[in-house]
């Protein structure tokens, strides 16, 4: 199990380290004002280019060791591996998007007769609401305003499974927790032209974008009914509640002050086959 925590802590610092293109272009609330058909004027934004220093190489800190008996351990082989696929749709607490969809490939390695080491990699499209209510105006809303179609999300984690019941019984439960890694995608609505400057105040460039992202961390949870238990196929369903908190800068170097923290609530139908 140390090895998974090891992976997703080098997973994270190697987005973190590629996950913006060095600029500070403002706030991204201003940038998506100025992307909405509302706004009046140009779509310019200045931007200040940073050049990060050049550091010296240093030693990776984890170390692997190739010991007769770590390589007879990985050399087993994976008799209890369940492989599959999973379709889930939920709500999202922002009024701002209509639901959530997922479809992701799954699998579950068990390491015990109740206990799973469950991973997943998946993708996930959530639509602009446009539906108005009394409660909320698309027209009045920055990010409808802002944005073109929805956002789209990948994302990959795993999660550790504990049942209720032993497998070799006809229907069974289980209660999951895991973390996930998440990458938002968007397309403003209107183009933004960013006018780059040194720290010196001098005019570096140009650069004229249309598209988004930003990384968040995923944390959530499930209670599960497999309805069918058999020797080599299970079909089951998820009830899924968990948040998403999202990075503090997005890919254009905009500081994120408009995308909070998502809570968000799916149901889940797996497939899954030994």
């Amino acid at each position: 199990m140390g090895k998974y925590l090891i992976f997703v802590i080098s997973l994270a610092l190697i987005i973190n380290s590629c996950s913006t293109t060095g600029r500070k272009a403002g706030n991204l609330s201003e940038a998506m004002e100025k992307a909405s058909d509302d706004h009046q004027g140009d779509r310019k934004i200045e931007a200040l280019e940073e050049v990060e220093p050049e550091e010296e190489k240093e030693e990776g800190f984890i170390q692997f060791s190739d010991s007769d008996d770590q390589t007879q351990t990985e050399l087993k082989p994976l008799n209890d591996l369940w492989l599959g696929v999973q379709f889930g749709t939920g709500v999202l607490s922002t009024e701002s998007f209509y639901g959530i969809s997922t479809f992701s490939l799954t699998g579950n390695q068990f390491f015990g007769e109740r206990k799973a080491f469950g991973f997943e990699i998946g993708a996930g499209f959530s639509p602009l609401q446009t539906t108005e209510t009394a409660e909320f105006d698309p027209a009045d809303d920055e990010i409808v305003q802002a944005l073109d179609g929805g956002i789209f999300t990948l994302y990959g984690g795993f999660d550790l499974k504990y049942y209720l019941t032993p497998k070799k019984t006809f229907m069974g439960n289980y209660y999951s927790a895991g973390i996930k890694i998440q990458s938002m995608f968007w397309s403003y609505k209107n183009q933004l032209v960013i006018e780059e400057y040194d720290d010196y105040g001098n005019y570096t460039g140009t650069d004229i974008i249309k598209n988004d992202q930003l990384w968040g961390f995923d944390i959530n949870c499930a209670a599960a009914l497999n309805y069918i238990q058999l020797k080599h196929l299970i079909l089951g369903i998820e009830f899924n509640p968990g948040i998403i908190i999202w990075g503090l800068e997005t890919y254009q170097g905009f500081s994120n002050d408009v995308f909070l923290p998502f809570l968000y609530f799916k149901t889940n139908f797996n497939f899954m086959v030994k």
